[in-house]
């Protein structure tokens, strides 16, 4: 399993305090969606050049332009972009062929997607690498990390990798380790806790195993 560090909020300024501190227990530097608004796609370069080592995601949440947008996030410096599931196949495909062609990778967001199995399945027969399991931010309040949906799709995938957002921090990562996610996102259960370092320590070590 992976662990991927959603940076979300602030100014790369932020960002970069927060990997100074995090960035040896991460597999996957995430440069969220509000923050590339705030900082644009020069924010990747930034990252990758810091830590050539660590894969960087661009989360540009894409819904049209797959191609472009991706090829855009891709010649940044990004190793993964994020590709709507409620996008149309042809953009879905237009990315996944983009990310071919730079030898990089295209996770699917299932955000806002009712009819996950069934998603799942359509995107399976593609060559995306991974697709996630994502409950919305304005959603979190009334709504718990899809441990429900993370079952069903692992049976529904015969290839492609799954990983898992929204809301994961120490108190409930136990939850979705028995179902063995190749990606879990962590976010603010890291970079809103006084000691950063520490909070990223043991989540890393609750995935390996040490309890």
């Amino acid at each position: 399993m992976k662990l991927q560090l959603s940076l979300d909020f602030g100014r790369l300024d932020d960002a970069i305090s927060i990997l100074t501190d995090t960035h040896p227990y991460v597999d996957i530097i995430e440069l969220g969606t509000p923050l590339l608004f705030r900082e644009g796609l020069s924010a990747l370069t930034t990252i990758k050049e810091r830590y050539p080592e660590i894969d960087v995601l661009a989360d540009l949440k894409i819904i049209d332009g797959g191609c472009y947008e991706s090829g855009l996030a891709f010649e940044a410096g990004a190793d993964f972009v994020t590709v709507l599931g409620a996008a149309s196949d042809r953009t879905i495909e237009a990315a996944i062929e983009t990310a071919e062609k730079f030898k990089k990778k295209i996770v699917v967001d299932l955000i806002g997607v009712k009819q996950t199995k069934q998603r799942i399945q359509q995107i399976d027969h593609t060559n995306a690498d991974y697709v996630c399991l994502h409950t919305a931010m304005d959603d979190s309040k009334d709504k718990s990390i899809p441990v429900d949906d993370l079952a069903v799709a692992k049976t529904a995938a015969t290839h492609i990798g799954i990983a898992i957002a929204g809301g994961i921090n120490i108190h409930n990562i136990l939850k979705i380790l028995p179902h063995h996610p190749d990606i879990i996102v962590v976010g603010s259960g890291i970079t809103q806790q006084p000691d950063k370092a520490l909070a990223a320590m043991e989540i890393r070590k609750v995935m390996n195993g040490q309890q």
